[in-house]
Formats: C-alpha cells, sequence, structure tokens
C-alpha cells in the first residue's frame, strides 16, 4: 500500500480521474440497458413472457457474436495498433446512438399496447401508468441497429479504457491501481440497476433512453479535454 501511494504521487491524477469518470460511466451505460432490457421487449413485443424471452436470448447471443468479431477486428487488423484515445470516442459515440436511437421518434414509433382483454400481454396501465400515454420504437427497426451499436461499443469501451489506464499508469506494478478501477466498475455496475430502473418504473422508456443518451453524451465531451493530453502521451 506505501508503495502504490508512493507511485501514486507521481502520476497524472488529472488524466486518471477521467479514467475513473468514463469507466463508471461505461458501466452505467453497459449496466442499464441489460437491466432494462427484458421488461423494455416485454413491452413492446406484447407477447407471452416466454416468447418476450426468446427474443432477448437471441438478442444477447447476436450482441456476442458482433462483439467477437469486433474483438477480432481489433486483434488482426492495423486498428488494433493504433492509439487508443480514438477508440474510446467512438464507444461513448456507440453508447449515444443506442440511447437516441431508442428514443421513440413519431416517424418509426407506435403507442405501447395497453392491458386489455384483446391484449392480454400488454402493458399493465394499473402499475405503470405511462403504459397509456406513452410509445415506443417499432421493434424491428429498432433492435437489429442496437444490437449491432451495442456490441460494438462494449468492448471498444473496455480494450480503451484499459489500455488508455495502464499507459498512464507506466512501468509499475499496477496490482493495486488496477484493483482500484475494477472497484470503481463494480460500484457503478451495482448502484447503476437500482437507480435506472427506478427512472423507468417512475417515467416510462422515454426518458429512460433520454437519461442514457444525455449520460453518453457527458462522457463523450468530458474526454474532449484530454484530446492535448493523449497526443502529445501517443496513447
Amino acid at each position: 500500500m506505501a508503495t502504490a501511494l508512493e507511485q501514486f504521487s507521481h502520476m497524472d491524477k488529472v488524466a486518471i480521474a477521467f479514467v475513473f469518470f468514463l469507466k463508471m460511466v461505461c458501466s452505467v451505460l453497459f449496466s442499464a440497458l441489460l437491466s432494462a432490457f427484458t421488461a423494455f421487449m416485454e413491452t413492446i413485443l406484447n407477447k407471452p413472457k416466454d416468447t418476450a424471452l426468446i427474443y432477448v436470448a437471441a438478442s444477447q447471443s447476436a450482441v456476442g457474436i458482433v462483439s467477437i468479431l469486433t474483438v477480432a477486428v481489433f486483434v488482426f487488423t492495423p486498428l488494433g495498433k493504433g492509439r487508443a484515445s480514438p477508440v474510446l470516442f467512438f464507444s461513448l459515440g456507440c453508447y449515444f446512438l443506442v440511447y437516441l436511437y431508442s428514443y421513440p421518434w413519431p416517424p418509426v414509433s407506435e403507442p405501447i399496447v395497453v392491458n386489455s382483454t384483446a391484449n392480454p400481454h400488454g402493458c399493465d396501465a394499473t402499475e405503470l401508468e405511462w403504459c397509456a400515454t406513452q410509445w415506443h420504437v417499432k421493434v424491428w427497426y429498432w433492435l437489429p441497429v442496437t444490437v449491432i451499436l451495442f456490441a460494438m461499443a462494449v468492448p471498444t469501451s473496455m480494450i480503451s479504457l484499459d489500455t488508455v489506464y495502464s499507459k498512464l499508469l507506466g512501468n509499475i506494478d499496477q496490482n493495486m491501481m488496477q484493483g482500484a478501477l475494477v472497484l470503481a466498475d463494480d460500484l457503478a455496475s451495482s448502484i447503476a440497476p437500482i437507480v435506472t430502473m427506478k427512472i423507468y418504473t417512475a417515467y416510462g422508456p422515454a426518458t429512460f433512453w433520454l437519461v442514457l443518451a444525455g449520460s453518453a453524451l457527458v462522457g463523450f465531451l468530458a474526454w474532449l479535454p484530454m484530446i492535448p493530453k493523449m497526443r502529445r502521451l501517443k496513447i
């Protein structure tokens, strides 16, 4: 601990603080969608829960496949040898587009189906007041693009942040500092689902998507001041 604190005293604390902040932002953006995805799919599909779960499972499998392909591109092409900082902008941009794209814009959206005799699997307006007033993005317009963008955002954010952080730490025993970053990641991942699902259930998916799009935009803008420093350090 004493060695780690002594090494930390010589580090670029501002840059490291930015990395911690963005790590937590990315954790929130990642875990929020996972926590709300099943509930949202049940709302927009208007089908039995077991059918909705099949859609969820298939979507998660597709995300996994695209993520593997994204990582393969970085491993086996010159992209993996470039600077990590621009990749972080790419991942935050993907997150931003996922949530902005998910907002129920009028041309590509339709009203949420409310539970009734004719629609027994519709949204229950007695539990969620917004069911009767809000719209949702049409599923076949929304799902494929969301899967692709989310699948690219997750691995690129992990690769870029870990690379930037490791290079900022330099040639030291990184166990303590890497552990601190994992702790921040776990903390954000633990709190985010609780907070974001409260937003989802209280205000509906439209507000939920806007809050997360705003969070991604904050992360994107927060990294802009670090561009000159990252260029000097060739990160």
